[in-house]
């Protein structure tokens, strides 16, 4: 069986993954030599997805970045639902509580669109 070597790269993060040790000492090697680099050790964070290995798969999870940001507008006691909106409902124009403020609205939608692993058992 070939060498996997998955190397992931976000700004000025780098993860460097694979199924030989010695290839991958050997790529961080290799940009040591060009650049400055700083190895954190085992992989427990990246880009807010916390990674959990496991004996032959690792176990990807965005829940603490889901807290977060559930914690930041206030609605950390929440319930979940299957669906967030009836499809039976008609929305009228001044219907319901005023207008939440545009920019806290935004900075949530933000946040929202990275959580996009959907899990599933295999």
């Amino acid at each position: 069986m070939g060498k996997i070597i998955f190397l992931l790269v976000y700004v000025d993060d780098i993860v460097v993954t694979g199924s030989n040790l010695q290839a991958i000492h050997q790529i961080k090697a290799t940009l040591s030599s060009h650049f400055s680099l700083k190895d954190l050790g085992a992989l427990h964070f990246f880009l807010g997805i916390e990674v959990v290995p496991c004996a032959i798969a690792f176990i990807l999870s965005q829940s603490k970045y889901i807290f977060e940001i559930l914690h930041e507008h206030s609605m950390q006691d929440s319930k979940g639902v299957p669906s967030p909106l009836s499809s039976l409902i008609t929305l009228q124009l001044d219907e319901g509580a005023a207008p939440t403020d545009p920019k806290q609205h935004r900075a949530a939608i933000e946040k929202l669109q990275y959580l996009s692993f959907y899990t599933s058992k295999y």
